[in-house]
């Protein structure tokens, strides 16, 4: 296809500045944030940089779209779990760590740009971290812990300092594994059945 009859259809369809963030997503499968350059995305899309421009006025404006559209991806995977009738709230909790750490796991690069410091500011203006309804995939999850409490699964304390035991932990396997840790990444499934299982009984006590 032509690069003009590729930029035809993504302007047809008004699609062009979604998939100029998907195609930085795809990127960052396989290279890192360094890698991307308007020249280079105008060149994969078919586009001129002019085209991009139009949409994403410099790299920060565009990496604070692929940022909310990062955890829009997260955020869909973790509350197909939550809205699963058929499974217990354990098992929830669980299936939830394990998609989140082979979300990270799945594209580092995307992982380490949405929890990245140096591009906080960028973070917290693309996502609304005072929302605290079930939108929010953080109360979401402490809705889960709240529910957890009133079955008797965990200890009656502060729900949010349980969740963010929680991500702590899977945060923290994570990062191990991604930094290149061996035994992280040869023991993976049993390492964070054992967290789990730790984190569960300190909960409880």
């Amino acid at each position: 296809m032509t690069k003009s009859k590729e930029q035809n259809i993504y302007y047809h369809h008004n699609n062009l500045r979604e998939a100029i963030i998907l195609e930085v997503l795809k990127i960052l499968e396989t290279k890192t944030l360094s890698s991307i350059n308007v020249r280079g995305l105008s060149d994969r899309l078919g586009v001129s940089s002019t085209a991009i421009y139009r949409h994403f006025s410099s790299k920060e404006h565009l990496f604070k779209a692929v940022i909310l559209k990062g955890f829009e991806q997260l955020d869909a995977e973790l509350r197909i779990i939550f809205l699963d009738d058929q499974k217990n709230i354990k098992y929830k909790i669980y299936d939830i760590g394990k998609t989140y750490i082979d979300f990270a796991i799945a594209s580092p690069a995307r992982y380490r740009l949405m929890l990245s410091n140096q591009l906080t500011k960028l973070k917290e203006e693309s996502c609304d971290f005072q929302n605290t309804s079930l939108e929010n995939t953080f109360f979401m999850i402490v809705s889960l812990f709240e529910m957890a409490q009133k079955t008797g699964l965990f200890l009656p304390k502060t729900p949010q300092k349980q969740a963010i035991v929680f991500f702590a932990m899977i945060h923290g396997q994570a990062s191990l594994f991604l930094d290149g840790h061996s035994m992280i990444r040869e023991e993976k499934e049993k390492i964070f059945e054992m967290t789990f299982e730790v984190m569960m009984r300190g909960l409880k006590e």
